[in-house]
């Protein structure tokens, strides 16, 4: 900001009075940096890194340290109701069906206090104060935009789903399985079985509004505007056979078809906010496999 002697200023007073008040020695201490607030505050640029080394990967301390890579994430308050339904009859002799319904809502009741505290500090710092003006390190972006994008436009989000229906949940799945046995004539031993797998639709992205955010408008994630995702459905077929050997030994073997019909291929599991696909999972496709045994 050498061309902006004025602007460079209120940074340099926002540096030392708003972002050390937002990050104080303790927040510093927790994480393992050496940095020293009291400089910050005195504006003592040359001497804010205690020592010679700054820790790029310090060891977390404070309670922040990493287990086998996970880090610790903000809390969230769910509430789950739904319920489960199932029935198994026999219409025929040897013909058994099993159906299985359920549904489930789960809703996000609230969100971490603490770290929602916290944001709203670094809010005020990197949109509020002149430091959103200030370019990151080693790049063209200015700090605003940075916040903005990566952290507090994906924090409103969460804050809206607040009462709203959970994404990437299947709310409904439905399962029906069909199995007849043969216990006489020449089909005597033989069963043949199919089943049915069904899921419901689930919100796998949002499209976008604008809103004011501290006095500039911005494109954030609209929660009222859900994009969902397709049914997941499925065929599986089986036949085997049994028979005994002996007096003390059965045989049997068995053929299971799963996802009958399908080919391998993407299915999408996130969208853009105008509708295109973001992310896929691979589809495995119809396989199947060939079982046999003994018992005695």
């Amino acid at each position: 900001m050498a061309d902006h002697p004025t602007e460079a200023a209120a940074v340099n007073q926002a540096m030392m009075t708003t972002f050390a008040d937002a990050f104080p020695q303790s927040y510093w201490d927790s994480y393992g940096y050496n940095i020293n607030v009291a400089a910050i505050r005195a504006g003592d640029w040359t001497h804010v890194v205690r020592g010679t080394d700054f820790p790029y990967f310090p060891p977390q301390t404070g309670g922040g340290e990493t287990i086998h890579g996970q880090y610790p994430t903000i809390d969230q308050n769910l509430e789950s109701k739904g319920f489960e339904l199932e029935v198994t009859f026999r219409p025929l002799k040897n013909w058994d069906i099993t159906l299985n319904a359920s549904k489930v809502d789960a809703t996000q009741t609230g969100y971490g206090e603490a770290a929602s505290k916290h944001l709203q500090s670094m809010a005020d710092v990197f949109l509020g104060s002149p430091i959103q003006y200030a370019g990151i390190w080693g790049t063209y972006e200015g700090a605003k935009n940075s916040f903005l994008s990566d952290i507090w436009a994906p924090y409103l989000t969460q804050i809206a789903l607040i009462g709203s229906e959970q994404p990437e949940l299947r709310k409904y799945r439905f399962n029906v399985i069909s199995n007849y046995r043969f216990d006489s004539g020449r089909l005597k031993g033989l069963n043949v079985g199919g089943a049915f797998r069904w899921q419901g639709k689930a919100v796998n992205g949002y499209r976008i509004h604008e809103t004011e955010i501290y006095g500039e408008t911005s494109w954030i994630a609209d929660v009222n505007q859900p994009i969902y995702g397709p049914t997941d459905e499925h065929f599986d077929v089986w036949v085997g056979y049994e028979h005994a050997l002996n007096s003390k030994v059965n045989w049997r073997v068995q053929l299971n078809l799963r996802n009958v019909g399908e080919s391998k291929g993407l299915v999408p599991i996130t969208y853009q906010p105008d509708g295109t696909i973001a992310q896929s999972r691979i589809q495995e496709g119809m396989t199947y496999d060939l079982s046999m045994k003994f018992t005695f």
